[in-house]
């Protein structure tokens, strides 16, 4: 019996599909979920198969690859360890160059850990939280509030808890509901919002680099209608 390695099966999937199957089929190997076989509804969480740093590699060691195609081009801002496709979807916009439909925004990471100070752990009751969405040069984190997750008391008193200790933290913080993420207006403001915070100065969007900006959402989020 022969197994491909998870490497080899994102080269020969991803080389020549577009950005936004490529980024996904890397985030399910790279990241903390499997969804359900034979097209089930859900997921299952697991450990990840790989990691970018493999992907990478295998990548440049490949003599038969094409270092223009998609497949590797998104490799060198590609971020894993996504516990969702949602948490994938948002970082492939956020941290995707303008080139490739995303915003450019360096310093993504998702599901960072997040020591708390003695008086955050007392709110938060724990002694880290991680943030979803994670930007490390301007310590802004995006939550992103799924159905699934997010209801009830319990979960509301959870939710609330992280959010003040990661204020008393320094944190800042956006919330993304299912409507702003499957919304390109409103997810384009806050997205928008968050390029501004950036340090250094960007020219402003192009008419091209908006159209790609609204295929890539449009490719990944418009027909999309997980509650995950």
């Amino acid at each position: 019996m022969y197994v491909a390695r998870p490497e080899l099966v994102y080269h020969q999937l991803a080389t020549y599909t577009d950005t936004a199957h490529a980024w996904m089929l890397a985030s399910e190997l790279a990241g903390a979920y499997s969804l359900e076989p034979d097209g089930a509804e859900g997921m299952h969480g697991r450990a990840a198969l790989t990691s970018p740093e493999l992907l990478r590699s295998f990548f440049n060691r490949s003599r038969a690859t094409c270092h223009k195609a998609r497949g590797r081009r998104i490799l060198d801002h590609f971020v894993g360890g996504a516990r969702s496709p949602k948490e994938a979807q948002i970082a492939a916009m956020l941290a995707l160059p303008r080139r490739l439909g995303g915003y450019g925004i360096r310093g993504v990471v998702l599901n960072q850990k997040i020591d708390l100070s003695p008086e955050a752990c007392a709110v938060a009751k724990r002694g880290y939280v991680e943030g979803d969405v994670f930007i490390e040069p301007l310590r802004h984190n995006i939550e992103y509030d799924s159905d699934e997750h997010h209801l009830g008391n319990e979960a509301h008193d959870r939710d609330t808890r992280k959010a003040n200790a990661l204020r008393m933290m320094g944190v800042k913080l956006t919330s993304l509901s299912k409507g702003q993420l499957h919304s390109w207006l409103e997810f384009d403001i806050l997205a928008t919002a968050i390029e501004r915070e950036l340090p250094f100065h960007k020219r402003p969007a192009t008419p091209a680099i908006r159209a790609k900006q609204y295929a890539l959402w449009h490719e990944l989020l418009f027909d999309d209608t997980d509650t995950r």
